[in-house]
């Protein structure tokens, strides 16, 4: 399914929007839907700066599966009668006898791709791709005296910009590299592994280092192994082995949506504790199956004498150069302390993402009104910024929100209520607002 960059199609700059929403990946496909059944009277509009609908795309991996089961897609754990539901998009494909028939609660992610495809051209008349937004600012009163914001919008080599009483800034997650690496001809961060491999003309018996110890690092090692069969991999963790993610069922109820009243509810420290102690849900973590398969594949080669998996376990990365027409890998091993270099074709760094900080969109005189906590930002129980001062702009941010609501701020398990949330807290204050105005 492709989608055509919107250039020549701009809003229009007079007209006030109830809810603009900024990014359009699953978080906020999620909240178009729950707009669409819960407030269909809203004015609404998306924007993204990708010339259309893309969602790791760089990490399809075609043996790559989700980590959470079909039921929580986009809208199940929330309306399970809705048109989006991951059943519904089987049944219009053809295919829902048969994914019944593979015995499998965990589609294949280029299949949830297509999923989310499916939900987002939905939506084509809503979203503006290729905005790429520059700044959000104060954007005056409304005639029904609400505060408004101004999302102002680089469109090619134009700018434009939105209205809006509302603003959900949803832009998810960005690849975090190492520091002083710089991705380039033969260094690129997992997030972009496929789209690079393309240009990369690595050679079939070349050799490729994998730095990182998680589930994205593990499947990339997967993927290089069996797409070039003569390929050596090494792989470079801090850890001795690959370690199981804890997707144990009462541990796994940490992602239920009731777990996030309790956990915004609690002290700071006992927030802190939580993320620290059930990290290996979400972070650092692969999936058993894949560390057996990788397991197997190693000794199999190792009994064939053609071992082409090598782990540099409990070991730092520590810098890159170029070298002739390769790189060298420099890392510290733990246990000695010795720093041992590697000679490679390829760098594939698998070193994590960071939230994007909606700071850095906010005019100065909404920065400064911004409520600091530990940690950053505060956010209501419906992930609304706090804002000082009377009239206070309704904006709401998802991908900061891991410090205030838990595990599952970052991740879609949660998508499908946290949208009902955010939906049911704008139409409160929306009509408060304006019952306020009338008398």
């Amino acid at each position: 399914m492709s989608f055509a960059t919107d250039v020549a199609r701009s809003p229009c700059e007079r007209k006030v929007h109830d809810v603009v929403g900024i990014g359009f990946g699953p978080s906020n496909i999620s909240l178009a839907i729950a707009l669409q059944e819960l407030a269909p009277e809203l004015s609404v509009a998306f924007v993204d700066s990708a010339p259309g609908f893309a969602w790791h795309k760089g990490m399809l991996f075609k043996n790559a599966t989700m980590q959470v089961s079909f039921l929580k897609d986009l809208v199940s754990f929330r309306n399970p009668r809705s048109h989006f539901t991951f059943v519904n998009y089987l049944h219009s494909k053809g295919r829902i006898a048969a994914f019944c028939n593979k015995k499998d609660f965990f589609p294949g992610r280029v299949e949830f791709h297509d999923y989310l495809s499916w939900c987002a051209a939905e939506f084509s008349e809503q979203v503006f791709y290729g905005h790429r937004v520059l700044r959000i600012a104060e954007g005056g009163v409304a005639d029904d005296g609400a505060p408004l914001f101004r999302v102002e919008m680089q469109v090619g080599d134009t700018t434009t910009s939105m209205l809006t009483r509302s603003v959900v800034h949803s832009l998810g997650l960005e690849p975090q590299m190492p520091d002083d690496v710089q991705s380039g001809e033969r260094v690129t961060h997992v997030h972009h592994l496929l789209a690079r491999l393309q240009d990369a003309n690595l050679p079939a018996d070349g050799h490729c280092v994998v730095v990182g110890g998680g589930q994205s690092a593990a499947e990339a090692v997967e993927y290089l192994l069996e797409t070039y069969p003569a390929l050596k991999v090494t792989a470079i963790h801090a850890r001795y082995g690959y370690t199981p993610a804890d997707d144990s069922p009462f541990v796994n109820e940490i992602f239920d949506a009731e777990a996030v009243d309790g956990f915004h509810a609690a002290p700071a420290h006992v927030r802190k504790h939580v993320l620290r102690t059930h990290a290996s849900t979400n972070y650092a973590a692969v999936d058993l199956a894949l560390i057996e398969k990788l397991y197997r594949q190693w000794y199999d080669d190792e009994v064939s004498g053609q071992q082409r998996l090598t782990l540099e376990r409990l070991s730092r990365f520590q810098k890159v150069q170029a070298q002739g027409n390769g790189l060298q890998v420099t890392f510290a091993r733990q246990l000695s302390g010795e720093a041992r270099q590697v000679h490679c074709d390829y760098l594939v760094c698998a070193t994590g993402f960071r939230p994007r900080n909606i700071a850095d969109l906010l005019c100065a005189p909404l920065a400064s009104r911004l409520v600091k906590e530990e940690g950053g930002a505060q956010l209501s129980r419906h992930y609304r910024l706090a804002f000082k001062g009377e009239a206070a702009p309704l904006l709401y941010s998802t991908g900061v929100a891991e410090g205030s609501h838990g595990l599952s701020a970052t991740l879609i398990s949660n998508m499908a209520i946290r949208a009902g949330e955010i939906v049911g807290d704008l139409k409160t204050t929306l009509r408060h607002r304006q019952y306020e105005k009338a008398v």
